[in-house]
Parts: C-alpha cells; structure tokens; sequence
C-alpha cells in the first residue's frame, strides 16, 4: 500500500511541476540573458518610477549595448520593481534600516539617524 501511495505522489508532483498553472501562458525565459530590475528610490510614485526605469534603459543602450550585437545578446529585459512607500519618515527609517542590514551603515548610525529622524 506505501508504494501505491508513493508512487501516486510521485505521478502528481510529476504533473503539477509539468505545468503547475495550466490557466496561464508559458513564459519562455532565456537563461543566457541578463535581465536588470530597476528599483526606484525614496518618495517615488509609480509613474515617477517607471520614467526612472525608461531613463535607465536608454543610458544602458547608449553607454553599454552601443550598437554591439554581442551585447543585445547578453542583456534581456529592463523591468520595474516598485517599492511602495509608507510614508515620509518611515521610508526613511526603511532605507536607513537596509544599509544598516546590508553591513553599509553601523549600528551607531542607525541609531543616530532614528533619533534625528523621530527626534
């Protein structure tokens, strides 16, 4: 009966991670491509982000792909990755609370910015 059982289990995974989403189209992603996501900065509306990410996409035409067929190749996609604000000091806090996490800012920074932040 437990191989029965296991090999049912088996025969399902084997399906559901066939095409776990059988509503939605496939996507084809290109593993051989880079894909770059732009995240927007503090106080950023999502439109503000998005000309952000436009900006981005042509610098890296311009200055990097230049006309060079082996770098079309290599870069993919520039998508956007909207941060949603909470708020003037708590973004803020938030930001200071990633470089503190990202080992870019002490303990004692942190601290110092909450204080002049909250004062």
């Amino acid at each position: 009966m437990k191989k029965f059982i296991a090999m049912i289990l088996i025969a399902v995974s084997t399906i559901v991670s066939a095409n776990p989403f059988p509503n939605l189209p496939a996507v084809t992603i290109n593993e051989c491509k880079i894909d770059i996501y732009f995240g927007n900065g503090v106080w950023n509306s999502p439109e503000g982000a998005e000309d952000g990410r436009k900006k981005l996409d042509k610098k890296i035409k311009k200055f990097i792909i230049k006309d060079n067929s082996k770098h079309q190749v290599k870069y993919g996609e520039i998508n956007l990755q909207y941060n949603w604000g909470r708020g003037g000091v708590n973004d803020l806090l938030e930001t200071y609370y990633q470089l503190k996490e990202a080992g870019q800012l002490g303990n004692i920074g942190y601290y110092e910015a909450i204080a002049s932040l909250t004062g």
